[in-house]
C-alpha cells in the first residue's frame, strides 16, 4: 500500500533563509503510492474507527494532533 516512507528532523536551530522566523514543526512525514488506488486504500484503512482509534492512542506519544498538517501532493519529473 505505502510505496515509501520517510521522516526527516529539522535540528534545533535550522537555517532559514530570509525573515521567515523558526519553522512551526520539527518533523516532516512523507508517504509516497504507487497509484491512485493504493492512496485510497490507505485513507479507506486508516479511516476504521479501530485503526484510527489506534493510530491516535499512538500519535499522543509523539505528537500534537492540533498541530499536524497534511498535503497531497504529485512529484514532477520523478522518472
Amino acid at each position: 500500500m505505502i510505496g515509501a516512507y520517510t521522516r526527516t528532523y529539522l535540528p534545533d536551530q535550522p537555517e532559514v533563509p530570509g525573515d521567515q522566523g523558526l519553522a512551526n514543526f520539527d518533523v516532516l512525514t512523507q508517504l509516497w503510492f504507487s497509484s491512485e488506488d493504493d492512496l485510497a486504500a490507505f485513507w479507506a484503512r486508516i479511516r476504521q474507527p479501530e485503526v484510527s482509534r489506534a493510530i491516535r492512542e499512538d500519535e499522543a506519544n509523539f505528537l500534537i494532533s492540533s498541530r499536524t498538517q497534511m498535503y497531497s501532493v504529485t512529484e514532477e519529473g520523478a522518472d
